[in-house]
């Protein structure tokens, strides 16, 4: 029973600090083999340290591409929002009289805020997964003044 106990808690590192033992054969052997454990123990906490530094690096890098993907994702469905917007300006700019279309800007960043709400276009249909079906925009907001 003590000898069971023994194989399972120094099996293996006794087992291989002997077999240094006995090959090297240094003056001292129960001095070296006690050194010899103390470094095995300490060697085994370094690769449990590493261990879990190793499944923490992973968790975050998993994390980290799922990120990215999803970034990659939004600027994808911007590129196909923007170049719908382009051509809806396109499409506008061919039934408006020469004149006016001059005066319809190419993007977005072209217009000022004035400009940008005089338009009188319909809204776009979002192509966006992040955005919900029936998503109309900014929220109604409520005016809340305090009675004294």
């Amino acid at each position: 029973m003590d000898a069971n106990y023994l194989r399972e808690v120094l099996g293996t590192g006794l087992t291989e600090g002997l077999a240094e033992v006995a090959e090297l054969r240094p003056l001292d052997p129960i001095d070296y083999l006690a050194h010899w454990l103390y470094k095995y123990n300490d060697n085994l906490e370094m690769q449990r340290q590493d261990k879990a530094v190793e499944a923490e690096l992973s968790i975050g890098m998993d994390a980290y591409l799922k990120e990215r993907a999803i970034q990659e994702q939004v600027a994808q469905e911007l590129e196909a929002m923007q170049q719908m917007y382009r051509t809806q300006q396109l499409t506008e700019a061919a039934t408006v009289p020469d004149a006016q279309s001059n005066s319809i800007p190419s993007s977005p960043k072209d217009v000022t805020g004035a400009e940008w709400m005089s338009q009188a276009s319909p809204p776009l249909e979002s192509t966006s997964s992040l955005v919900p079906p029936g998503w109309e925009g900014e929220p109604e907001l409520e005016t809340v003044t305090e009675e004294h």
